[in-house]
Formats: structure tokens, C-alpha cells, sequence
């Protein structure tokens, strides 16, 4: 008898789909298709919290993920690290040394407690009247990060949005909820859609 695959998405509200029904959001819909798929073999396990920096992360990392093993982590953070809140003084809430020094040490745990496969993504862009300018720091930073791995496979969200508002002569407003930063249905469609072979082929080569 074959083990069982974990699956995890490790993240915060962007894999969440906080703003859209539970069963649409990308996560949700890539975790039906592989059920479908492979059924029982692969569990998937959305251990996403809304409003997580890496830091908050790391902090809950030991149980939400290691203490049940993984073999699959897919790893989205950065749009609430770069936010930069007036209780701060107008810093960041994760800065960005500490921010690629976080991604870091998640990959190298999702590693050591069994994960043979490792995916970093960036986050979709914001409307320049929004945090974006931080968001391309960070999104740069997580790029570096990839880059640092030779075993780690990226899932370039920035550039798949920006190609896609520039193939449909679209905004990026297009595909945000109303408060300018949470993923709409729309927003949702195009993760899943870029993102469900990757994750399959990924299942099929630890299987």
C-alpha cells in the first residue's frame, strides 16, 4: 500500500480566498481536480491564514505544517509583509532582509520534514494607487529567493497577470474584489488555470 501525498498551500489570504465562495477559490478548485484525479491517494491541506506575514508564519509553521509531514508546498507570501501601517511609523511589517530571510527558512523546514517538491510564488500586481511599489520590491525579493534554490520551481503570478491584462487589454482592477487587493472570481480563474498542470505533474512525479 502506496503512502499517501501531502499536499500544502502555505500562505495567507490570496490562498485563502478570503471575498469569494470557499469552493471557488484557486486552492479549493486545484484540490477538487486532484481528488478527482487521484482521489484518496493525495491529501490537500490549505494551511493559509488571512492576514499572515512570513514572521506569523514561521511561528506557526512547526504545527500547521510539520508536525504532519508534507511531500508538496506551495508557498505565497508577501502582500501583507510589504503593508506599511501608520502604527509602524510608515515601516513595512515584515522588511525585506527579513522577508527573503524568512522565505528561506520556510523553504529549508518544508525540506527538511519531507517535501520533494517546493513552489514559491509571487503575488498579483495592485493598482499604482495601492501598495504596488512595495509589492514589486517584494515580488523581486521572492524571485532572488527562487534563485538561491536549485530545486525550488517558481510560479510567476506578477508576470502571468501583467501578461494577461496586456493580452486582453485589461486593468488590474479587473481582477480584484473591491478593495483593491483580494483576488475576484476573475482574479481566482486565472491562478487556477495557470497554476492546476504544474500542480498535477508535481503530484504525478512523487507519486
Amino acid at each position: 500500500m502506496k503512502d499517501t501525498i501531502k499536499l500544502f498551500f502555505f500562505g495567507d489570504s490570496i490562498m485563502l480566498g478570503q471575498g469569494v465562495p470557499l469552493h471557488q477559490s484557486w486552492v479549493s478548485r486545484i484540490s477538487k481536480a486532484i481528488w478527482k484525479k487521484h482521489g484518496d491517494d493525495v491529501i490537500t491541506i490549505n494551511a493559509s491564514v488571512n492576514g499572515n506575514t512570513t514572521r506569523m508564519a514561521l511561528e506557526r509553521m512547526p504545527f500547521d505544517v510539520q508536525s504532519h509531514g508534507v511531500d508538496i508546498i506551495v508557498i505565497q507570501f508577501g502582500l501583507n509583509d510589504c503593508c506599511c501601517w501608520q502604527s509602524d511609523g510608515g515601516l513595512p511589517r515584515v522588511s525585506l532582509d527579513a522577508f527573503q530571510a524568512n522565505l528561506h527558512e520556510i523553504i529549508s523546514r518544508a525540506k527538511r520534514f519531507g517535501a520533494k517538491k517546493v513552489f514559491l510564488a509571487t503575488n498579483h500586481p495592485l493598482p499604482v494607487f495601492g501598495n504596488q511599489i512595495n509589492n514589486l520590491e517584494y515580488n523581486k525579493t521572492i524571485i532572488e529567493v527562487f534563485h538561491e534554490f536549485n530545486d525550488v520551481v517558481l510560479i510567476n503570478i506578477e508576470t502571468i497577470f501583467l501578461n494577461e491584462m496586456h493580452r486582453t487589454n485589461s486593468r488590474v482592477m479587473d481582477f480584484l474584489l473591491e478593495d483593491n487587493v483580494h483576488l475576484n472570481l476573475k482574479g481566482h480563474d486565472l491562478c487556477f488555470n495557470v497554476s492546476l498542470n504544474i500542480i498535477l505533474n508535481a503530484v504525478m512525479e512523487v507519486l
